[in-house]
């Protein structure tokens, strides 16, 4: 039998701090300075899982030793933390204004990593936000050094196989030929920042461009209003905390 150990909610509100819009200006600007530098690739990488996330192992600017870093496709940008900049000894290129899901805003740096480099796939003039857990932050023991986010994924193609708990990344999606003949779900993402947006029926009633957001610990988070009083969605609640 698996166990889970289940993040507390406050730890997961560091994560959907990243996961805010964003206005237009200097970052957009630098953020379309991404690419890859890599192609004709189709890459098998292992990777790990703490407390329901996965986690990955990621080179930046040729160093030995890899970044420990979330795959989180509910984050806007990727993040690092101010230890890992100290270390990487790059600048800070912008800052930024990031609104919490409570409606707090705050001024964090922004940097500018020249290349991450995920097995053999290099991904080239990455934004990263700077951001310090704290030292009671639980995400310490989960990814020390902060967040791989939808700005680096929207790069290229990802398949994720939990059973042998690797990541298959390439250029050319015709490439997965394991998956012809098998049923997709469109998604829809923002031109730079790329969060996935799904839809899907909570029992009868369709819930349109939800966050499909991998850093979220396993939860389902679903606002009351979208789903009517009556619907049997609601009939057995005894899983839900208010």
């Amino acid at each position: 039998m698996r166990k889970h150990f289940v993040i507390p909610f406050t730890t997961l509100f560091f994560l959907l701090l990243f996961s805010t819009c964003i206005g237009p200006g200097a970052l957009v600007k630098l953020s379309n300075q991404r690419y890859l530098d890599t192609e004709g690739f189709y890459e098998t990488v292992a990777f790990g899982s703490r407390s329901r996330l996965i986690t990955l192992p990621v080179y930046a600017n040729n160093q030995d030793i890899p970044l420990d870093l979330v795959w989180d496709t509910g984050a806007s940008y990727s993040v690092v933390t101010a230890d890992v900049v100290a270390r990487l000894q790059v600048d800070t290129v912008t800052t930024i204004s990031i609104r919490d899901s409570q409606g707090n805003s705050k001024p964090l740096p922004v940097v500018l990593i020249d290349s991450l480099k995920i097995g053999n796939v290099v991904f080239k003039e990455t934004l990263a936000v700077v951001a310090d857990y704290g030292p009671d932050n639980p995400l310490i023991c989960v990814a020390p050094d902060g967040i791989l986010g939808a700005n680096v994924m929207q790069l290229c193609h990802w398949k994720v196989d939990y059973e042998d708990s690797t990541f298959t990344i390439t250029d050319d999606w015709s490439r997965f030929t394991e998956l012809e003949g098998q049923e997709g779900q469109n998604m829809s993402t923002h031109p730079f920042m790329g969060q996935p947006k799904i839809s899907y029926y909570a029992d009868s009633t369709r819930q349109k461009r939800v966050l499909m957001d991998s850093g979220f610990g396993g939860f389902i988070d679903i606002n009351d209003k979208a789903v009517p009083a009556e619907s049997t969605f609601w009939q057995d609640r005894a899983y839900a905390s208010v």
